[in-house]
């Protein structure tokens, strides 16, 4: 490491300088070190030297009125000089400097008014080159502002549009479980309330879709995407695998700890297999999960493209995805509470699976796959409606 006072000759604060001209400045320089979260100097201190890092990284904040931390403004790395402002106006420290890293400065003490030194040709030119050091910090600080506010715009222009779909989305929603409702209201027959289900759900995908092609963003947005679908399918599956063994277990265990169900059967497969139904049965329970399975892809858009999309881009902080999850989950459980109470309390954990699933992978396929795997496991293998629905 060379002497500090030869390595500031070559700093561009000294540039200009003759050796005669330095050497009347008579500087006194010493070396510093400071170690991870230490203060350099204080905002509001009053300043007797300025720093040149010889090797390290610092950070510049500055307090906030209602906030005792510091919001951050820069970094400075070797090379880099901070606190020469007070060669010119000796004001009070603007900002607070503290050490990222181990950190080895040149600290360069600050003449004071009146000093015989401040009226040096070698001053002068020192002073020249702050001027011009500060200027273009000035220069990078405005750019950095502009890209801030336009980061800012596009924020709040992406949060209005992302309410107004999210908006127009619940009231969608609202109205579906109306309609549904009243649907299973006028009947008891699973199958008259699934010809009133399919085509309301395939409506509300069709309106959701129409306002995604209306907004400014890409369809991938709201994980219309099949970037990467076989991966995504693999995942899923691999995911809903456990899930499957777990909902088995349940079943299981409700069959031999409860007694109203010791009778059931722990595999219930569906009239496709079930000799006893004969071919109309069969040919009704195929039906059914067709319906089933061409329905699901329309929830998931609905549920997670339009829902979970939307309040993901319109929440901030850092558990936005959490919320997102959370609260367009709860609104497609809602939805299941035409069928039963029971029936939606075990569809919501269900739901933030799928919700996660969405959120790991940012497109409907892998969500949509794991949702079919499971529905056709539960109502063709398991066979739960029986006494989920009762």
């Amino acid at each position: 490491m060379g002497h500090p006072k030869r390595e500031l000759r070559r700093h561009r604060l000294f540039a200009g300088l003759s050796d005669d001209e330095l050497g009347e400045l008579q500087l006194e320089v010493q070396e510093r070190r400071v170690e991870p979260g230490d203060a350099v100097v204080r905002e509001g201190e009053s300043p007797d030297a300025f720093y040149v890092i010889r090797k390290g990284r610092v950070e510049v904040g500055k307090a906030g009125e209602l906030q005792d931390q510091d919001h951050a403004l820069a970094q400075l790395a070797s090379g880099d000089s901070f606190g020469e402002l007070a060669l010119i106006d000796h004001s009070p420290r603007s900002a607070t400097v503290r050490a990222l890293e181990p950190t080895d400065l040149v600290e360069v003490a600050i003449p004071q008014p009146g000093d015989p030194r401040t009226e040096s040709l070698g001053y002068l030119k020192m002073l020249r080159n702050v001027a011009e050091a500060t200027a273009a910090r000035l220069r990078g600080t405005n750019n950095v502002t502009v890209a801030t506010l336009e980061r800012e715009l596009n924020l709040a222009r992406t949060r209005v549009s992302m309410g107004e779909f999210l908006v127009f989305t619940i009231l969608l929603m609202s109205a579906y479980g109306f309609v549904v409702r009243m649907a299973a209201g006028a009947s008891e027959s699973t199958v008259s309330t699934t010809v009133i289900t399919v085509p309301v759900v395939l409506g509300l995908a069709a309106a959701v879709t129409w306002m995604m092609l209306r907004s400014d963003y890409p369809l991938a947005t709201y994980g219309l995407t099949l970037d990467r679908w076989k991966e995504h399918a693999v995942q899923a599956t691999l995911w809903t695998a456990p899930v499957l063994v777990a909902l088995t277990a349940l079943k299981w265990a409700l069959i031999s700890l409860v007694p109203a169900y010791a009778s059931v059967p722990l595999f219930d497969f569906t009239a496709v297999i079930n000799p006893e139904t004969g071919r109309g049965g069969a040919m009704l329970a195929l039906g059914l999960g067709l319906a089933y399975t061409v329905v699901v892809p329309f929830q998931e858009l609905v549920a997670r493209g339009a829902l979970q999309s939307s309040l993901h881009e319109f929440l901030v902080g850092p558990r936005s995805t959490f919320w997102a999850i959370l609260a367009s989950n709860a609104m497609f459980t809602a939805s299941h509470l035409y069928l039963s109470v029971t029936f939606a309390l075990l569809a919501f954990p269900a739901g933030l699976f799928w919700g996660w699933i969405y959120a790991r992978q940012r497109t409907l396929v892998g969500a949509t796959f794991s949702h079919i795997l499971v529905g056709l496991w539960v109502f063709s293998v398991l066979g739960v409606e029986g006494f989920l629905l009762a």
